[in-house]
């Protein structure tokens, strides 16, 4: 650095420091092409020093400089009344710093240095770019923010543009509800570095316009939702019994899951000391430490005890703790996903441990009835049937018979029997005979009438259709 240089900014650090700046714009420098006097150099550099000290105080940007304005030149533009607006040379703008206030004495800063761009990503370095704002486009997952920022303090405003979950972390993402956040295009946040990569956001505003958490409907309630399905409000999704990550859910992963200790026998499908079933239902999926893949609910056996499915005995003795999951894993999930109710098509009821209105009711899941039922002959209720008769004969066929006669007998005074002289004007017996005479069946105009088609009938209520959503996210 030269002698001259050095001499200009201790002249110029003094006259800042001892005397209030003036507006001055003299040159900066001394045309050597011209011949001056001592005195009047000393008054060319006074007025240089005047000009620097002011920070080229002007309502037009200073041309003092032999070679013109350089980068990081200052200027104290005085152009905007009641405002003294503080400016640098960039090489190629004025760039505004921040502004004096004339009237209140206060220093008006902007807060926006422009808008950059970053990727999602795992770690997104907010402060790689120097923009106070970032747009921050994709849909990858967030775990960081990075730390390359020169200090504390740092404030980001952040722009979304796509579903990115922010993973919530106590010490290095500390998010607002102290839970995951899942973006969505057009959410903003403010966010604040807190050093050693650590950050805070200290505000995220949905596009929505809704809470980042909403107290008061708490995840894993479901409503019925009238509008069409494109028009769903941020954090519910559809009721169609699709799966869900766990990662990006675990509020939702969290109240439609259990989590109770259960005694395993190794080898055995049993599972004992469960605290309650009364909320189980068969088909729900159990994960654990002894525990085998693709382990469910075959049976509930008792209020403490439950066996697994064929083949998925428990691979480890002891107390274990187990997770339970009430709608399974969802269509073509897996062990990294979590399922959202089907209710499709299914009213809901309330679900009746004591089986006061429904049997086999107590557990989640459970559906029972169907729109169109056919009744067997055991569900007709008891009933005779009448019979049609007009009136009808029954003809005789009589093939030709013969009565015989009994000639009756008399009994002396000795005891002898005689035969008496038959007189047929007089009542005589007579054997039967019946041989060969029928009567005959007579059935006709007589009916015994049928009903029925075995048609099913409806046994569904009068029911009104509407998108059931759920809420997944807080």
């Amino acid at each position: 650095m030269s002698l001259f240089t050095r001499l200009l900014g201790a002249l110029s650090l003094a006259l800042i420091l001892s005397a209030p700046a003036r507006a001055d714009q003299s040159p900066l420098f001394s045309d050597p092409t011209i011949a001056t006097s001592g005195l009047a150099l000393m008054n060319n550099y006074n007025s240089a020093f005047a000009a620097v000290a002011s920070c080229n105080s002007g309502n037009s940007a200073p041309a003092n400089l032999q070679a013109g304005a350089v980068a990081g030149m200052c200027w104290a533009d005085t152009s905007l009344a009641g405002y003294i607006i503080m400016r640098d040379f960039d090489g190629v703008s004025w760039v505004e710093r921040y502004r004096l206030d004339l009237a209140n004495h206060v220093v008006a800063a902007p807060l926006g240095t422009g808008i950059g761009s970053l990727p999602a990503a795992t770690t997104v370095d907010l402060c790689s770019t120097p923009r106070s704002s970032v747009t921050i486009t994709g849909t990858v997952p967030i775990t960081a923010f990075g730390g390359s920022c020169v200090q504390q303090g740092v404030l980001k405003v952040l722009n979304f543009t796509g579903s990115a979950t922010l993973t919530y972390n106590a010490t290095s993402l500390v998010l607002p509800g102290v839970g995951n956040i899942t973006t969505a295009a057009g959410d903003t946040a403010i966010a604040q570095y807190l050093g050693s990569g650590n950050w805070r956001v200290i505000s995220y505003q949905p596009a929505s316009g809704s809470a980042v958490k909403n107290p008061a409907i708490p995840v894993c309630v479901k409503i019925d939702y009238m509008g069409f399905a494109a028009n769903l409000p941020a954090g519910y999704v559809l009721g169609t019994g699709q799966a869900l990550s766990r990662f990006s859910f675990p509020d939702y992963l969290a109240c439609s899951t259990i989590t109770v200790p259960g005694t395993l026998t190794n080898g055995s499908l049993v599972i004992t000391g469960l605290p309650s079933t009364a909320e189980l239902s068969v088909g729900m999926p159990v994960e654990g430490a002894g525990i085998q893949a693709g382990s469910t609910i075959a049976s509930i056996n008792s209020s403490t005890q439950i066996t697994l499915n064929v083949s998925h005995t428990a691979t480890l003795n002891g107390t274990q703790s187990l997770t339970i999951f009430a709608y399974g894993y969802g269509a073509g999930g897996d062990a990294t996903t979590v399922g959202v109710p089907d209710c499709r098509g299914f009213k809901i009821a309330g679900r009746d441990p004591a089986a006061s209105q429904l049997g086999a009711f107590s557990g989640l899941n459970v559906t029972k009835g169907a729109e169109l039922h056919t009744m067997s002959a055991g569900e007709l209720a008891a009933h005779t049937h009448g019979v049609t008769d007009p009136g009808h004969i029954h003809a005789i066929t009589d093939p030709g018979h013969v009565h015989q006669a009994v000639q009756p007998t008399q009994t002396r005074n000795d005891g002898t029997q005689v035969l008496s002289t038959m007189s047929f004007g007089s009542s005589q017996n007579t054997s039967l005979a019946v041989t060969g005479i029928t009567i005959n069946s007579h059935t006709t105009g007589i009916t015994i009438n049928s009903f029925g088609s075995n048609t099913p009938f409806t046994v569904l209520d009068p029911t009104m259709s509407a998108n059931c959503a759920v809420r997944v996210l807080p």
